[in-house]
């Protein structure tokens, strides 16, 4: 993900990590966190990755709406501005959500 999000250039892991769990807690993130929010593809690959046994694409998926201020904190990404950003929600949506979870968003 180092390639797409320029933030990441350098960044600690862990420091990273530590701020996208932050945004879980209502604490804003640093550049390198918000970066990578912004890049995950949500492929899925560190759910089974995790030692900790956890869900990291949900964790991560949950600090991105907040990072958007869609948890009520003010936002601090902007890509909002793009208009293709809902459809790409929407793509993403189809391709890792079940139907279920995809009903309950549109609810």
């Amino acid at each position: 993900m180092r390639a797409y999000a320029p933030e990441l250039q350098g960044a600690q892991p862990a420091a990273v990590v530590t701020g996208v769990l932050g945004l879980l807690q209502g604490i804003p993130a640093e550049a390198p966190s918000l970066g990578w929010l912004r890049v995950c593809s949500f492929s899925g690959a560190c759910v089974p990755a995790c030692p900790e046994g956890l869900d990291p694409m949900m964790m991560v998926r949950v600090a991105r709406m907040g990072a958007y201020g869609a948890m009520g904190a003010p936002a601090q990404l902007t890509d909002r501005d793009d208009p293709k950003f809902f459809r790409r929600i929407n793509a993403f949506a189809q391709l890792q959500l079940s139907d279920a979870e995809i009903a309950q968003w549109h609810d």
